[in-house]
């Protein structure tokens, strides 16, 4: 049977209430009858600002099972480093921790539920995972290396899509083949070119051709030069050559 919102949510917080109610209160007289007779506890300065390790914390992610008939949320006690899941019955009871393996089977405290309230879709490490939280089976919709996120239902319930890479993909129940239905590539950008690569690219073309007109003629006034030297050291061994000879 499924509970309307707004009664589940009275029935949680009224079912939590009396719990932690009844966990706290005789901690809490024993604790005040220590004070009275032995003085363990001091109301100094130091032992108002231990904050949640004097007083605990309060629970978190309340959330009921398919059929309603136990209520879950994360509790960190004041000797714990991190929160745990406990479960408490609709009736109300001794709350109790739930096993690494039981958590597993615990309605998470952000999923996708189904519109009958008993099926629920959510995020494992980057897979996509299906709870049925009345049967308490747990099923493992994708698994691969990649992030899968924001499951959906689809086609009457009848179907699961999510997101990878920015692309949509959709899983029908029944098959637990995986299609993709869309195709969206990242953009490629232009490559950036360096300051070199753009000055060779501004010189190509006509400049080109002034290079070669300017080599052209540097290379004519190198054979001018030498012509011009060769002819002048030529006259000048004539010369000395002459002024060197006996008479």
């Amino acid at each position: 049977m499924h509970i309307p919102v707004r009664i589940s949510s009275g029935l949680a917080a009224l079912t939590l209430v009396v719990t932690t109610a009844h966990l706290a209160g005789a901690p809490a007289a024993a604790k005040a009858k220590a004070v009275k007779t032995a003085g363990d506890f001091d109301l100094t300065v130091d032992s108002i600002m231990r904050g949640p390790k004097l007083v605990g914390y309060p629970p978190t992610g309340l959330r009921w099972a398919g059929d309603s008939s136990r209520l879950y949320f994360e509790w960190r006690q004041p000797a714990d480093d991190d929160a745990s899941t406990w479960v408490v019955p609709r009736d109300g009871g001794q709350p109790r921790r739930l096993t690494d393996e039981e958590r597993r089977s615990a309605p998470p405290v952000n999923g996708r539920w189904d519109s009958a309230h008993r099926r629920v879709l959510f995020v494992d490490r980057g897979d996509i995972v299906l709870l049925d939280t009345v049967a308490g089976t747990r099923r493992q919709i994708t698994r691969t290396t990649g992030n899968e996120a924001n499951p959906r239902w689809a086609r009457r319930e009848s179907a699961v899509t999510f997101t990878r890479d920015n692309n949509l993909f959709i899983v029908p129940l029944e098959s637990g083949e995986i299609a993709q239905l869309t195709d969206v590539q990242p953009r490629k950008r232009d490559p950036r070119e360096t300051d070199s690569q753009k000055f060779v690219k501004a010189e190509d073309g006509p400049t080109a051709v002034e290079y070669a007109v300017m080599l052209a003629l540097i290379i004519v006034v190198c054979i001018a030069a030498v012509t011009t030297l060769g002819s002048n050291a030529n006259s000048t061994f004539s010369f000395v050559g002459s002024a060197i000879q006996p008479k």
